[in-house]
C-alpha cells in the first residue's frame, strides 16, 4: 500500500502537481504509522519518502524544508545502512547547500551595488 501510494506521489511530482504528490507523500506517512511493519522496514521506506519530499520542497525553493527532510533521512539511511541511499542524501545536501550559498552571495551583492 506505501509503494503504491509512494509511486502515485512521485507521478504527481513528474507532472509538477505539487500539492498532490505532498497528499499522496503524506497519505504514505500516515499509513506507516498505523502499520505493524517492523522499525527497520518503515526506517527503510520513511528513508525514499525523505528524500522525494526533500526533492519536492526544493523544487518550491523551501529550502529549510528540503534541508530538514534530507536530514532526517540521512540519519535513518543510516540507521538502515542503506549505502546507496546515504550517497543520495548527501549529494543533495551538498547541492542544496551551494544553491543556498550561490543566493546568498547574489544577495550581498546585489544589496552592495543597488542598495
Amino acid at each position: 500500500m506505501c509503494r503504491a501510494l509512494s509511486n502515485l506521489g512521485l507521478i504527481q511530482y513528474d507532472k509538477l502537481h505539487y500539492d498532490s504528490a505532498l497528499f499522496y507523500f503524506n497519505q504514505v506517512m500516515s499509513k506507516l504509522d498505523a502499520d505493524t511493519l517492523a522499525t527497520e522496514q518503515k526506517d527503510y521506506i520513511l528513508t525514499g519518502l525523505y528524500n522525494n519530499l526533500a526533492l519536492l520542497y526544493m523544487d518550491q525553493n523551501e529550502e529549510q524544508m528540503a534541508l530538514r527532510y534530507l536530514r532526517q533521512g540521512l540519519i535513518l539511511a543510516n540507521r538502515v545502512d542503506d549505502q546507496a541511499e546515504i550517497a543520495r542524501l548527501k549529494a543533495e545536501l551538498r547541492r542544496v547547500s551551494e544553491e543556498r550559498d550561490i543566493l546568498k552571495k547574489a544577495a550581498v551583492y546585489f544589496a552592495k551595488d543597488h542598495g
